[in-house]
């Protein structure tokens, strides 16, 4: 977990030249592998009744979420997709641990969680809109329990 994360958390701070449209399409496949495998070790995790060891990566993550909300991020519908969905995947996954409650009610907090809800909300994709209706319920659902 610990080698996989590192990984990940210098994989996603790969930045764009948005002079170079194949870059930025590479790093939108590159981001949106990262957010599956977040993603997937979440499920994995949960699975394994292990979720816990999860919780000294969500700051990288969501620092990862933050900066995919920015308009200089130049994410993908994909990437934007993703990202919602791994918000609410960490909501609902790590919102049911008691000993991180608290800290992930505080994360979804975050300005730029509702910024990327509702960018997800407003898209022309249903899918996106579909994902970005659930994730707003779950971040709705543990900040007000």
């Amino acid at each position: 977990l610990q080698v996989a994360t590192v990984l990940l958390m210098q994989a996603s701070q790969a930045q764009i030249q948005l002079d170079d449209e194949d870059l930025v399409e590479f790093i939108n496949r590159l981001r949106l592998s990262i957010l599956e495998a977040y993603t997937g070790i979440i499920i994995g995790l949960s699975d394994g009744n292990v979720l816990h060891l999860f919780a000294p990566i969500v700051d990288n993550v969501m620092q990862f979420l933050g900066y995919l909300s920015t308009m200089e991020s130049c994410k993908d519908e994909m990437c934007l997709q993703k990202a919602v969905a791994l918000l609410g995947d960490i909501c609902q996954q790590m919102g049911q641990l008691e000993q991180c409650r608290p800290r992930i009610r505080q994360q979804m907090h975050q300005p730029f969680v509702s910024h990327l809800v509702q960018e997800a909300a407003a898209s022309t994709d249903s899918q996106t809109r579909e994902i970005a209706h659930w994730t707003q319920g779950v971040v709705q659902q543990l900040i007000s329990s």
